[in-house]
């Protein structure tokens, strides 16, 4: 067996020391600051204290379904509440029980200058999600019956504030100036689906948006504060009615991470941002050439007395300081996420150990070639030797000293590599069961790519696809056997799993799914 199943022996080392500390997923985990809830669990891809169930559908095992509003990224769980962000600028908590939306909030600028893009921007996303909404039902009907509600569409441009109002030719001009907008198609991502992950350290909520915007609450949905996350960038008075892109611009879909010391906030275009929890005031910044654009969330990692955070171009940083121990001259903007154990940071194609000190260092453990890749993935990129951002999206999960991984162009197969010298130990055929989903599958963009990404749920692996099926494998030598399960939904965001319950995250609502006989119960806060 190159895996062996893991179950209550397995011990978290990465946030927390204490081997006593409830895992990642299990029924008494609850976020702290020395150990907050970040995108995909704990730091080796998952929720290694779960039990969630092997069978669930539209029709099985579903225990409520939610409908909060559009997104695309996943769900995170504090106590007996559950938030998620929805489109255009929503930040919703749910009972975590029962589904029931508890509070939304959709302005976030309250203490910035009402005067700053963020602010003006922030004002009209609720009137930009309006227009998106007429501009998906307006195409789907014949030129000839588009009259009215192309005339509600104008209203809405002339409603915009000046000198944008003026600007484009039949499109609100504001929102060309957005991170991420999609004009005219009226189709996936930017202001229009928010792609991010709320995060929370029992006491906040933090999420981010594609105003720029970071905002925090309190669990009871009181307004913390608000920060930018940018360079300045002359005032829009200034613009005199042109059009003029961000830089740098908030990334789309990297989610902010907490740390014991702070926020760490990736924009694209050579910059991270350093925040005050409490606060929301910059702590620190870090610009340089070679930090890459990523689509990639970032990784908590703790060695010795020090966090660091790796981000998914390859780039580390020190979490108190944004000290930049190491840059990767062959980093890219894919959208797979790194992992991390035991002092060493994982991106699939290479592997880098932090060495703590003054300075901190970093050493390269391992490092694929081009040949190697091509092996690996049948598909042999262009320029440089790192995963595609176009045809790999799913990130790897490291479980017993084995990353496991499976990317959209691998030629149907799931790779096991070595996390000490990124030997591939095997390539086990990727078992896809055929399933019968009522109510037929969501669309996908793609139609059959793990856009969700692999995530580790105790002894087992589930990975989600564009088309609303979910494939459930053991932890073993061949991956089998292997169970599908579905949604009638399309489905970007990672599976989240809290003691016996599993939350999907789909295009257009939440799903919880649980055992008849699961009794999870829910901790506060």
């Amino acid at each position: 067996m190159i895996l062996r199943p893991l179950f209550a022996a397995v011990v978290l080392v990465a946030i927390v020391d204490a081997g006593e500390a409830p895992l990642h997923g299990s029924a008494d985990f609850l976020p702290t600051p020395e150990s907050p809830s970040n995108f995909r669990g704990d730091p080796r891809g998952g929720y290694p204290g779960a039990s969630i169930p092997t069978e669930f559908s539209a029709e099985k095992n579903l225990g409520w379904k939610a409908e909060p509003g559009q997104g695309c990224g996943a769900v995170v769980v504090v106590g007996k509440r559950l938030f998620v962000q929805a489109a255009p600028n929503a930040l919703v908590c749910l009972d975590a029980a029962s589904g029931k939306e508890l509070w939304r909030r959709t302005h976030h600028a309250e203490t910035l200058d009402p005067k700053s893009q963020e602010a003006v921007f922030d004002g009209v996303m609720d009137s930009l999600g309006e227009y998106h909404r007429l501009g998906q039902k307006m195409i789907k009907l014949p030129k000839g019956e588009r009259g009215e509600i192309q005339a509600t569409m104008d209203k809405i441009i002339l409603g915009m504030p000046a000198p944008w109002n003026t600007v484009g030719k039949g499109e609100p001009a504001i929102a060309n100036q957005i991170p991420g907008a999609e004009i005219g198609g009226y189709g996936f991502g930017g202001i229009y689906l928010i792609c991010t992950t709320p995060v929370s350290d029992g006491q906040r909520v933090v999420a981010r948006f594609p105003t720029g915007i970071v905002v925090a609450y309190d669990l009871d949905g009181k307004h913390l504060w608000s920060a930018c996350t940018r360079l300045n960038i002359p005032a829009p008075e200034s613009f005199k009615g042109k059009s003029i892109r961000w830089p740098p611009k908030p990334s789309q879909s990297a989610c902010p991470l907490l740390t014991p010391e702070g926020i760490v906030v990736v924009s694209t275009r050579n910059l991270v941002f350093g925040l005050d929890a409490a606060t929301g005031k910059e702590r620190w910044r870090v610009l340089d050439p070679n930090i890459h654009n990523t689509y990639a969330s970032p990784v908590l990692g703790r060695i010795g007395n020090e966090n660091f955070v790796a981000i998914g171009d390859g780039t580390i940083v020190r979490a108190r300081d944004g000290f930049l121990v190491h840059t990767d001259v062959k980093g890219t903007s894919a959208p797979t996420c790194p992992v991390f154990a035991d002092g060493v940071f994982y991106w699939v194609t290479h592997a880098v150990r932090v060495v703590a000190g003054n300075p901190p260092r970093a050493e390269v453990v391992w490092d694929w070639t081009l040949e190697q890749l091509k092996a690996v993935s049948g598909w042999f990129p262009y320029r440089i030797p790192r995963l595609s951002s176009d045809l790999d999206m799913a990130s790897p999960v490291l479980v017993d000293g084995k990353i496991i991984y499976y990317g959209a162009s691998m030629k149907g197969k799931m790779a096991v590599i070595d996390a000490k010298t990124g030997t591939v130990l095997s390539q086990a055929p990727y078992q896809r069961p055929k399933f019968n989903l009522p109510g037929g599958l969501g669309k996908g963009v793609t139609k059959n790519w793990p856009y969700s990404g692999m995530t580790r749920m105790g002894d087992r692996l589930v990975v989600g696809h564009d088309n609303g099926l979910i494939y459930i494998y053991p932890i073993n030598d061949t991956f089998t056997p292997a169970v599908v399960c579905g949604i009638p939904d399309d489905l970007y965001a990672h599976p989240v799993a809290h003691g016996s319950r599993l939350y999907l995250r789909s295009l257009n609502a939440v799903w919880c799914f649980e055992e008849k006989s699961g009794q999870t119960k829910d901790k506060a806060p």
